[in-house]
């Protein structure tokens, strides 16, 4: 059951649910007492699961593609594939992006570790032609040359911009110095170079192959917001999103990860280009099952270590006045929970710098 915390007096309530029906059986959406959605869970002939959330009040209309395939999966002579193609397979790419324009929308799309996604918002009143225009990138892609030439500058021209951040330059460093066998070891954004280590012809072929493995219902999850009532945008979704191909089983990839992932013995020392100094300390643990997922047991070595309890490496460096600010993540590297990364960054007084001289 899910719960919710009363403000005021602090105790735990239960949450509202509501049932929806899916894949022959019955599901449950945990969702604020107050809320005047509608919901429905719906699967297609093809495979792709769909979310149908139904808001009369609604003011900007969305939707949102998730694919399980992402930069893990790149072929070792293009990286940056997975995050090309996603730039690259709109047929009609700019009729698309004028009516989002003309109708107060916008889109964009992110390609990580083991899946992408895409998305987009528009006036309500233009969901239907905005869905439809949508939907055909993951049906017929195009992909021609000169697309494909337009699309590479852009990525090149967003790893310069990425590349001026220090945050960036960690995590390649961090794919970089991972061993070999790693999939780890991937430049997932790519660049010119990465992606012109073949022809162009070649890098066309590569992108159609990575399409039809990959981009199929069965690995596909969408939502989508509007205003209209659940069997209307239920009927929307058949008629626009049938064309995805089916895939009679579901393409599950396992990553055999050698571990560990980098050498525990080796210190790595990198130029900053912010004017910072950073200790960034990055280590796997054991991946967690289902039953956790809300106590989130992986947070707790991090909280030990960045906060300023006593022992801590925050409160250590800190009596020195050595640290600012601290901050703590932890990563899954795979959806299949291969492994997870636990990262604690310690932003570094001026004072560090001249101490350690």
């Amino acid at each position: 059951m899910g719960w919710k915390r009363n403000r005021q007096h602090g105790e735990f309530l239960p949450k509202k649910k509501r049932k929806i029906r899916s894949l022959g059986r019955e599901e449950l959406i945990i969702c604020p007492p107050s809320s005047k959605k509608k919901y429905k869970a719906v699967q297609l002939k093809n495979g792709l699961r769909a979310l149908l959330v139904s808001d009369p009040d609604v003011t900007v209309a969305a939707v949102s593609m998730s694919i399980r395939v992402g930069y893990f999966l790149d072929p070792p002579e293009a990286q940056g594939l997975c995050h090309l193609l996603g730039s690259s397979a709109y047929p009609g790419k700019n009729d698309f992006l004028d009516y989002l324009t003309l109708h107060g929308g916008n889109s964009n799309a992110e390609t990580l570790i083991d899946y992408s996604r895409f998305y987009m918002h528009v006036d309500p009143d233009f969901l239907k032609g905005a869905l439809k225009r949508f939907s055909e990138m993951f049906i017929s892609p195009l992909l021609e040359l000169e697309s494909i030439e337009k699309e590479i500058l852009g990525v090149d021209s967003e790893f310069e911009t990425r590349n001026t951040v220090d945050r960036n330059r960690h995590e390649q460093l961090k794919s970089h110095t991972s061993g070999n066998g790693q999939p780890y070891q991937r430049f997932g954004s790519g660049n010119k170079k990465s992606l012109c280590n073949v022809t162009i012809v070649d890098l066309q072929k590569l992108m159609k192959k990575f399409f039809d493995q990959h981009y199929h219902g069965s690995a596909m999850k969408l939502c989508i917001l509007g205003g209209e009532s659940l069997s209307e945008l239920e009927s929307w979704i058949k008629k626009y999103i049938c064309g995805v191909k089916e895939s009679s089983e579901p393409i599950t990839t396992v990553f055999n990860l050698p571990k560990p992932i980098w050498d525990a013995s080796t210190l790595y020392i990198s130029e900053g280009v912010e004017g910072r100094n950073v200790l960034m300390l990055s280590w796997m643990i054991p991946p967690l099952t289902e039953t956790c997922y809300m106590e989130k047991p992986e947070l707790y070595p991090l909280i030990l270590l960045d906060k300023a309890s006593k022992g801590s490496v925050y409160a250590i460096l800190g009596d020195k006045g050595w640290v600012t600010m601290s901050g703590l993540r932890v990563i899954q590297v795979t959806d299949l929970e291969i492994v997870y990364l636990a990262s604690s960054c310690l932003s570094l007084h001026w004072a560090w710098k001249r101490s350690t001289k």
